[in-house]
């Protein structure tokens, strides 16, 4: 079922966090998930125009995304994959949600 619905995704070197973020969000919301649930973000890399502040598409910017999830009690926990992901980035994606970051420095 995830490899079908991943089927015909782009790849274009630039993802747009603040709308996976948000779709996220709107999952646990559709679900009654409790505060305290959890959001599991797999990165290997940051997208460097929100990184910045500035919005992707026209979705939330991250910071906007991050906000509304921390309204809600849901934490944020970023997978770091490889040494292009950017701890710094995830560790303030993570911070007002009392998540954490992992670095996963190899594939293994």
């Amino acid at each position: 079922a995830m490899r079908g619905a991943l089927d015909g995704l782009e790849r274009n070197g630039v993802s747009d966090v603040g709308r996976a973020l948000d779709t996220a969000r709107a999952v646990l919301e559709a679900g009654a998930a409790p505060r305290g649930s959890s959001i599991v973000f797999l990165t290997d890399g940051v997208p460097y125009r929100q990184a910045r502040g500035r919005r992707l598409a026209d979705g939330p910017s991250v910071d906007d995304a991050v906000a509304a999830i921390a309204r809600k009690g849901y934490r944020i926990f970023a997978i770091a994959l490889g040494r292009g992901a950017s701890t710094p980035f995830l560790s303030r994606l993570v911070a007002s949600t009392g998540g954490a970051v992992v670095v996963a420095r190899d594939p293994t």
